[in-house]
C-alpha cells in the first residue's frame, strides 16, 4: 500500500499544474489518471499571462513561448468572408481585433505582466507538463490508473486505483478531472462541467496548505 500526503486525479492541464506546483513546494504527491496518455484533442490553447507566470515558476515557460504560436502571430483575430469557393467575396477580409495585448506590443498588458501570452493547444502543452511533472516528482505521475473508490478513515482517504489495485492513502485527494463526476467521491457535488480548472487547481491547494497549517499549529 502506498502512502502520500496528497493525491492528484487527473492527468489534464489542471491535475499536471497541480503536481509541478506542489512538487516546487516540496509537497510529496502521487498523480493518477485513468487515460493512457495526455490529451489527443487539440481542446484549449490560448494561456493567459497569469498562467505562464506560473509554468514560469515551474521552470516551463520558454518551452512553451519555443512550441507555441510566435507573437508576432498572436496579435489578431481576422473575420472573412470565407476562405475558399466560387463566391468573389471568399477570402475577403471583413474585419481585423486586436487581441491577447496585440503580440505583447500593447503597454497595458506590458504593464500587467513580464510574461506574455501564450498560444499552445492542449495536445502539445499536455506532454511539456507531463514531462517536466514526471522530471520533478519521478514515478509519481502513472497513467492508465484509474481512481475508483474512495473511502474517509481516522487517517486520512484510502483510495482505490484500478490498475494494479494499488491502495493509496492520502491526507489531501485533488480531483482534477472534469469530464465525470470524481467530486462525488468526497461528499461534494458540482453542478456540471468545472468551466475553470485553474479554480480547481487554487480551491484544492488552498485547502491542503491550511490543513499544514493546522497541522504546524499542533
Amino acid at each position: 500500500m502506498t502512502t502520500v500526503p496528497v493525491l492528484i486525479v487527473g492527468g489534464g492541464g489542471a491535475g499536471l499544474s497541480a503536481s509541478m506546483i506542489l512538487s516546487t513546494l516540496g509537497v510529496e504527491t502521487l498523480l493518477v489518471s485513468g487515460l493512457p496518455t495526455t490529451s489527443i484533442l487539440p481542446k484549449a490553447h490560448v494561456l493567459g499571462q497569469r498562467t505562464m507566470e506560473i509554468f514560469t515558476e515551474v521552470g516551463i515557460a520558454d518551452e512553451i513561448y519555443t512550441q507555441g504560436t510566435p507573437q508576432d502571430n498572436l496579435a489578431a483575430t481576422g473575420f472573412y468572408a470565407g476562405v475558399r469557393g466560387s463566391n468573389p467575396n471568399a477570402g475577403r477580409l471583413i474585419g481585423k481585433l486586436d487581441l491577447w495585448g496585440a503580440g505583447y506590443r500593447d503597454a497595458e498588458y506590458i504593464d500587467a505582466s513580464p510574461c506574455p501570452t501564450a498560444n499552445l493547444p492542449q495536445i502539445r502543452l499536455e506532454p511539456v507538463l507531463r514531462t517536466h511533472a514526471e522530471k520533478l516528482n519521478p514515478g509519481r505521475v502513472r497513467f492508465h490508473h484509474e481512481l475508483i473508490g474512495l473511502e474517509q478513515d481516522a487517517s486520512g482517504v484510502r483510495s482505490t486505483i484500478r490498475d494494479h489495485r494499488t491502495c493509496v492513502n492520502a491526507r489531501s485527494p485533488v480531483t482534477a478531472r472534469c469530464s465525470s463526476d470524481p467530486t462525488s467521491f468526497i461528499g461534494f457535488r458540482s453542478s456540471g462541467a468545472v468551466d475553470d480548472p485553474l479554480a480547481v487547481v487554487t480551491a484544492a491547494l488552498q485547502k491542503i496548505l491550511a490543513v499544514d497549517e493546522l497541522g504546524a499549529r499542533r
